[in-house]
């Protein structure tokens, strides 16, 4: 029998031996396996065309970077907007761009982008958990999320990306998409 490759695990998580981020992987099997698979898959990945929608509808286009690793990432969110009649407006009587966001329901949610495992599995992560939702539903979710990466503290309901937090170098990955909508609506 062969000996282990120490560096096996390292590989199939994406990272290559002998860089910064030898190795950094946590030791979770579901946390590894989780971050790969959804970097890879392409169920939330594309761009959402404006072409088809229903009165009501619009597509928000939200985009982010992280200038640490060079991850760039377009958020779409297909939103369902209430009727004029529904929305705050201001004080010219004219409904505000905000405003309609945050009463909107978000009815579908895609990325584009490039960047790392992480960033593309959190991206994936985040738009799976958010549709469906009323936006100011997504807005705590995302504020959540954001509060418990930041502090380090794991949170059960974003468990695939707890982890990350353990990593200091790449909680800006993760956060890239979150970070896209919460400054948004903050």
């Amino acid at each position: 029998m062969m000996p282990k490759d120490k560096n096996s695990d390292c590989r199939r998580a994406g990272f290559q031996p002998g860089t910064a981020s030898t190795c950094s992987v946590p030791t979770s099997k579901f946390y590894r396996q989780f971050i790969l698979e959804a970097s890879r898959s392409p169920k939330y990945r594309g761009k959402i065309e404006e072409t088809g929608l229903r009165p009501g509808e619009k597509v928000v286009r939200l985009e982010g970077s992280n200038p640490s690793c060079g991850d760039q990432l377009t958020l779409y969110l297909k939103i369902a907007v209430p009727s004029p009649s529904t929305l705050s407006t201001t004080a010219e009587g004219i409904s505000s761009q905000k405003s309609e966001f945050q009463a909107a329901r978000i009815l579908d949610a895609r990325f584009e982008g490039s960047g790392c495992a992480i960033s593309m599995a959190s991206a994936h992560f985040l738009c799976e958990n958010i549709i469906g939702k009323a936006t100011d539903e997504a807005q705590e979710y995302v504020a959540g999320y954001l509060k418990s990466i930041d502090a380090g503290t794991p949170n059960p309901v974003y468990a695939p990306l707890d982890n990350v937090a353990q990593m200091p170098a790449r909680v800006e990955c993760a956060r890239l998409a979150w970070g896209v909508i919460f400054d948004r609506t903050h």
